[in-house]
């Protein structure tokens, strides 16, 4: 008994169907969530303070992946899924660093920190950002002409 060519085609080009619609679909999802970022990053001021509820390490990476940073370290071995809650994540900063000071990498580092290195000086303030994670995270923000950051 042999299994015919026709039914391995069918197998093998369900498989291929399920895969790329999964693909795009995740596409899709990171499209949507990298415009609603732009709208928020470049409307902050007359939208008023809008807060988003999520984890901050699924947040960061998430934006991360939309506007293509690369990622160091991880963030469960830096803390971040020890008690990691849903906080009020206020965007319109984070949004500004990833718009306006060119972030080329971002490194989750112990504890409960991340790290921005940025390519031209940045528009807010370590603190701006710590507040827009409700306090929950520390941010250290390391420019071009920042030699000697921690």
């Amino acid at each position: 008994m042999g299994v015919s060519l026709a039914l391995v085609f069918h197998c093998a080009s369900a498989l291929a169907l399920i895969l790329l619609s999964a693909w795009g679909l995740r596409r899709q999802r990171d499209l949507n969530f990298l415009r609603a970022l732009i709208a928020i990053g470049t409307n902050s001021p007359a939208t008023g303070r809008r807060r988003t509820a999520d984890v901050p390490a699924r947040f960061i990476l998430r934006a991360a992946r939309a506007f293509g940073v690369p990622v160091a370290g991880n963030p469960s071995r830096a803390w971040f899924s020890k008690n990691s809650a849903v906080v009020a994540i206020e965007p319109g900063p984070l949004m500004q660093i990833f718009l306006r000071a060119q972030v080329y990498l971002i490194q989750f580092k112990e504890p409960r920190t991340i790290e921005f290195l940025l390519a031209t000086s940045s528009p807010v303030q370590a603190s701006e950002l710590e507040a827009s994670f409700s306090g929950k995270i520390r941010v250290n923000l390391i420019e071009p002409e920042d030699h000697h950051a921690p």
